[in-house]
């Protein structure tokens, strides 16, 4: 095995470790609200954490599994025009697509990355039902949409498209 190939079984790994512990806190989410409610139904005061956490957890969620699932196709693309072009003109386009993902997804890890950089620096903590320091708001976003760009390159730099595969062009249109 080259050393390259090693590199990218590792970093498959990580990701889709990345993806099942974003699963593990769907899960872990998902409890918090049903004991937030049954507390609450039985008449006294949920904990004051509950709603905090959750939404920091959905921020992780997102962060942790986009990765993954754009590497999976798991996200929205409509292919039912693009399919239907000829191969030369619909592989251009579909590599202009994915060269536009890169560079958005780029530019707001940057983005984000200074925004964690400031909120770092600045010490202040978001005082919800649970003081979190507010770098940690900021901590997944260019984490994930970094892995984001790795991924969409992955795409552009091979000769697997997108839209291709598990495709029902007949269905479409």
């Amino acid at each position: 095995m080259s050393m390259l190939e090693t590199i990218v079984r590792i970093y498959d790994t990580f990701v889709n470790g990345l993806a099942a512990f974003a699963g593990l806190l769907v899960g872990a989410a998902s409890l918090l609200i049903v004991i937030d409610v049954t507390i609450r139904s039985m008449g006294y005061p949920p904990p004051a954490y509950t709603i905090a956490v959750v939404e920091y957890g959905l921020l992780y969620i997102t962060m942790l599994s986009a990765p993954y699932l754009v590497r999976e196709r798991g996200h929205v693309y409509i292919d039912a025009i693009v399919s239907r072009l000829p191969d030369f003109l619909e592989i251009a386009l579909v590599k202009i697509a994915y060269t536009i993902a890169i560079a958005s997804s780029l530019t707001f890890t940057v983005l984000s990355a200074q925004l964690f950089q400031e909120a770092l620096e600045s010490g202040y903590y978001d005082e919800q039902g649970v003081d979190m320091p507010y770098w940690s708001l900021y901590m997944p976003i260019p984490f994930g949409l970094g892995m984001v760009a790795i991924e969409f390159a992955r795409y552009l730099f091979s000769t697997r498209l997108m839209h291709r595969e598990n495709t029902d062009v007949e269905g479409s249109l």
